[in-house]
């Protein structure tokens, strides 16, 4: 309870004044948990390197169980890092090919499951498409929201993803709606 507590304090802060620059494990809050900040530490991995700068996809799928879990912002939930992947470069990279997390100004553990608040950055650039055969055309403009990420991890990966961030507002500042 105390984690979620801090979480929600955490988020409401976060959203008030997003960080001008990324943060660390070493720099948040501390546990005495050597398995809470191994998986803190694959955390900055999984969002910094294979998310954000796409240097090992392979990465990401070592650091999601075969069998992972994941909760998007808009309640639908997949099963396997297959349908994970997919959803990645079909959904979060689609228009916005530089989509990246920027800053874990909050990161903190307790038992197997771990809460990471950070800041999403992209730039709507490319066509989006769209069902139908259809494609958006891009509008130039910039998204930068704060987001949480919730992970119950199992032997080293994650076995369970939580993901929250204002679509609406993601939406909007990439000129989607008004």
């Amino acid at each position: 309870m105390k984690v979620l507590l801090a979480l929600a304090v955490s988020c409401l802060a976060l959203q008030m004044a997003p960080p001008a620059k990324a943060a660390n494990v070493a720099d948040g809050p501390k546990s005495d948990d050597p398995q809470v900040k191994a998986n803190l530490k694959r955390f900055d991995q999984l969002d910094f390197d294979a998310y954000s700068e796409r240097k090992d996809m392979d990465l990401f799928r070592k650091l999601h169980c075969h069998d992972v879990k994941v909760v998007y912002p808009d309640g639908r939930t997949t099963h396997g890092i297959d349908a994970h992947v997919h959803d990645i470069h079909t959904i979060f990279f689609n228009g916005t090919p530089d989509s990246r997390v920027t800053a874990h100004p909050v990161a903190i553990g307790q038992g197997h499951w771990t809460a990471v608040t950070g800041v999403i950055e992209a730039t709507f650039s490319e066509p989006m498409k769209i069902p139908g055969d259809k494609d958006i055309p891009p509008t130039g403009k910039k998204a930068k929201v704060a987001m949480v990420t919730m992970a119950r991890w199992r032997d080293g990966c994650i076995a369970e993803e939580q993901i929250f961030f204002d679509n609406a507002t993601y939406m909007k500042q990439l000129g989607l709606s008004q």
